[in-house]
This record gives structure tokens, sequence and C-alpha cells, in this order.
């Protein structure tokens, strides 16, 4: 996890947000929840570690994206600590994965689209958080860019 300003980010070519969309379809619903739990109890491990090191107190009136959010999980991790549901965000490139997301969060503002093109203002966001999304982009030039756009600030 990362403290951020987001930024606009360029578009990308269409092939390879359509090789991923292929990629998790074949996929889908294999060995799905084997170790979630476990991943989700290392996941906010590294979190709560990530903020101390930014030396970040509250969270309550922190804008939180989580890019690549799948149905939710590390957004619910920020429920726990207070942070109101209006200041969550996530968006992700599979739509079941949003649906289910909105399922079971329901007041988090989740987004089905490409993170090459997040539908949000320059510096909305304080924190961003991806936790899997890079390893899914095997295009060099877009997970760069991609990145790059995050981190600007």
């Amino acid at each position: 996890m990362l403290q951020l300003t987001y930024r606009k980010s360029a578009s990308f070519p269409m092939n390879e947000v359509q090789r991923i969309k292929e990629a998790y379809s074949k996929r889908k619903n294999k060995n799905r929840g084997k170790y979630s739990h476990f991943f989700s109890r290392q996941r906010e491990s590294e979190i709560k570690e990530a903020i101390r090191k930014a030396g970040i107190i509250s969270l309550s009136r922190k804008k939180i994206l989580d890019v690549g959010c799948g149905n939710g999980t590390v957004l619910s991790y920020f429920l726990k600590e207070n942070v109101p549901q209006e200041n969550l965000y996530g968006i992700d490139l599979l739509s079941d994965r949003i649906a289910e997301a909105k399922r079971l969060y329901r007041g988090i503002s989740f987004t089905c689209g490409n993170a090459a093109r997040l539908p949000y203002p320059d510096e909305y966001f304080e924190i961003i958080t991806q936790a899997t999304m890079f390893t899914a982009i095997l295009d060099p030039t877009m997970k760069k860019q991609i990145a790059l756009k995050c981190c600007e600030s």
C-alpha cells in the first residue's frame, strides 16, 4: 500500500485488457477462497504496517481507492478502521467482481472499469492501494504507465 496522489491516466491497448479478462474468466472459481482468509489476514497486517510507516494517525478523513479491488476485501479492512463508507472507492476490470463487491459492501462506491482510465478527478484520493493487480498485467508499458499515473504528486 502506498500513500499517493492520483493523476488521470492514458489509454492502453484493448488487447491487453481483453487478455486479462479472458485469463480471469478461465480461472473463475478455480480454488477461489481456498487461501483467501490467510491472505486477507496477511494483507491487513501489511496495510497496518504501511500506514504506521507513513505516519498516518487517523484514516477517518482519508479518501481511499483500491485499484483492482476484486470483491472489495481490501476496502473492508478500512471499514474496520472506521473509515466512512463514503470515503472508500474501488475499481476493477471484471464486472462479476464489482457486482459481488456491491452486494457485500453496499455503502462503498465501486466502479467497473480500466485502471488505465480512472474516472476520478486529479488529486481526489489521499491513499491508493493495489494488492495483486500488477501481477495480472503482462504488458510492461501498461504496468509502468498505471504505476506512474498513480504515483505522480
